[in-house]
C-alpha cells in the first residue's frame, strides 16, 4: 500500500493506494508526475489478517482532522477463471478496506472511496456496451464484482462512492503480473507460441493503463462526484489487427495457438459517447508501442549473469 500526504493552501490531504499491477502502478506514477504530494509505502500484508488489521488500527489512530481522504481499491488478483472462493476472499479484503474507510469517516472531513471493478466480468459477451447496458454476471469472477460494487454503493454519509470498470487493460510494469501485449511481445521476442483464448475475428476493447491512471489523477483535483464510470477506448480491435500490430513493432512472426470456445469468442465493444470526457484515449499501436520500448530498456538495463 502506498501512503500520500498533502498539507498546503489550507488543505491536509492523504490518498491510501491499495494495489501495484498495472493501474495500481499507472495511478501511482500519475500521482507522482503531479509533485503536489509525498509518497510512502507502508507493509500491507495479503496473507496476514493480523497484520493488516495492525496496520488499520494505527491508520484510523495517526490520520484525523484531514479535509480530505481519498482510498483507491486497484488491487484485485482474480480473473476470469476465478472461482467462488477466490472471489469471496477477495471481496473479504475489499470488506477490511470499507472497514478502515468507516473508521476514517469518523475522525475525518470528507472520504472518496474509489473502486476498480471490471467491464469484461460485468457485461461478457455483449456488444455497444452504454451507459444503460445491464450488468449480467455469467460466472464467479462477475458475480464477486457485482458484490464489491454492491458493498461500496451503500457507502454514504460523507463517503463519495466512485466505481470504475475497465476493459482489458495492456500496459507495462516491472513488478507483478505482465499485461497481456507485454506478455504477447515477451513471447515473440522468445519465440514461443502465443495461446490466444478466443478467435482471430474476435473483437476486444483494450485500454491503456497510464490513460486510467491519469485519468483517476485527474479526479483526484475534481470535486468528488458519486458515479459508476465506463473505462475504456471506445474503439473495438480484432485479434487479427492486434496480432498485425505487434508483428510490425517487433518484426519478428507471432506463433499464435488460438484456444477458441464458445464463452471466450464474443465480441465485447464499447459506445465511446458512454466514455467519461476526461479519460485520455491513446491509440492502440501508441500504447503498444510504448510497451515495447519499455520492455525494450529493461532488457537493457538488466545486468549480465554470465552462464
Amino acid at each position: 500500500m502506498i501512503l500520500y500526504e498533502r498539507d498546503a493552501d489550507g488543505e491536509k490531504r492523504h490518498i491510501l493506494l491499495f494495489g501495484s499491477g498495472l493501474i495500481g502502478s499507472a495511478i501511482d506514477a500519475a500521482v507522482r508526475r503531479q509533485r503536489r504530494w509525498a509518497a510512502r509505502p507502508v507493509a500491507w500484508s495479503w496473507h496476514d489478517r493480523v497484520q493488516r488489521a495492525t496496520v488499520a488500527a494505527e491508520i484510523s489512530r495517526r490520520i484525523k482532522g484531514a479535509s480530505r481522504i481519498d482510498m483507491i481499491w486497484a488491487a484485485g488478483i482474480s480473473g476470469f477463471a476465478s472461482g467462488d472462493p477466490d472471489m469471496a476472499a477477495e471481496t473479504a479484503q475489499v470488506g477490511e478496506i470499507l472497514a478502515l474507510t468507516r473508521q476514517l469517516a469518523q475522525t475525518n472531513d470528507q472520504l472518496v472511496f474509489h473502486l476498480f471493478s471490471s467491464l469484461g466480468g460485468l457485461y461478457e459477451g455483449q456488444r455497444s456496451i452504454g451507459s444503460q447496458s445491464a450488468a449480467i454476471a455469467k460466472r464467479p469472477y462477475g458475480r464477486g464484482k457485482i458484490e464489491q460494487e454492491r458493498l461500496v454503493g451503500a457507502l454514504g454519509g460523507n463517503i463519495t462512492p466512485r466505481i470504475y470498470r475497465p476493459s482489458s487493460v495492456y500496459g507495462y510494469t516491472s513488478g507483478g503480473r505482465r499485461g497481456l501485449f507485454a506478455t504477447m511481445i515477451a513471447s515473440m521476442i522468445a519465440y514461443r507460441p502465443i495461446e490466444i483464448y478466443g478467435s482471430a475475428h474476435t473483437l476486444r476493447d483494450y485500454v491503456f493503463a497510464p490513460d486510467i491512471g491519469a485519468f483517476v489523477a485527474h479526479s483526484l483535483e475534481m470535486a468528488p462526484t458519486r458515479a459508476t464510470e465506463l473505462v475504456a477506448s471506445g474503439k473495438p480491435t480484432s485479434v487479427t489487427e492486434t496480432i498485425a500490430t505487434l508483428e510490425r513493432l517487433v518484426d519478428r512472426r507471432a506463433l499464435c495457438r488460438y484456444a477458441s470456445a464458445p464463452h471466450n469468442a464474443l465480441d465485447m465493444t464499447v459506445q465511446r459517447i458512454a466514455l467519461p470526457a476526461a479519460l485520455p484515449r491513446t491509440p492502440l499501436l501508441v500504447g503498444i508501442a510504448s510497451v515495447f520500448q519499455q520492455m525494450s530498456r529493461s532488457l537493457i538495463c538488466q545486468p549480465y549473469q554470465p552462464r
